[in-house]
């Protein structure tokens, strides 16, 4: 009889110990997942935003009127270094345009947005010796940004790219939230 109550209690201290055991680990996984690991999660709405915007015309005309160009166009010669038929910088126009445009639709302070990220850059497809294509380093040519992004509850990313030459212009967007 003595030596069962010392099993059972050897045994109700077992499971104490893994039920606490389980509740810090319940715990600590729930401060990870709160704070998002510093890790953007891909989202369907910033891409197809992306996406959408890069199909608007701008004020900027290149060649003859009236061709005017798309905020995707505008990406592409801004990386190019290219001017507007009235000698406006594309980079400059690029930079307005989206600035109006995200500051519309992504305006920090609503819908518990902190701050958001911009950043276009090129990059370049490079064969590797085994024949496959991987790309290059990127090489950033613009970054637009609003508010703060550097407390996060929640980052969320979305990208677009376009392929020019020998390799793509890619615009991504990462917007800071509060949980």
């Amino acid at each position: 009889m003595k030596m069962s109550r010392k099993s059972q209690q050897e045994i109700v201290g077992f499971v104490i110990i893994v039920v606490i055991i389980v509740i810090v680990g319940v715990v600590f996984l729930g401060m990870f997942l709160k704070s998002g690991g510093g890790v953007a999660r891909e989202d369907a709405e910033l891409s197809n935003f992306l996406v959408s915007s890069a199909k608007l015309t701008t004020d900027c005309v290149k060649g003859n009127e009236p061709n005017y160009m798309t905020l995707g166009e505008l990406a592409e010669d801004c990386f190019l270094k290219k001017k507007c038929l009235d000698g406006r910088s594309s980079c400059d126009v690029l930079k307005d345009s989206y600035g109006r445009l995200l500051e519309k639709e992504w305006a920090v302070g609503t819908r518990g947005l902190k701050g958001y990220e911009m950043i276009f850059y090129y990059q370049e497809f490079l064969e590797t010796e085994e024949g496959e294509e991987e790309y290059g380093p990127r090489q950033e040519f613009m970054d637009i940004s609003a508010g703060n992004s550097s407390v996060c509850d929640v980052k969320r990313a979305g990208s677009y790219a376009v392929n020019i030459g020998n390799g793509d212009i890619v615009t991504e967007l990462e917007t800071c939230r509060e949980q």
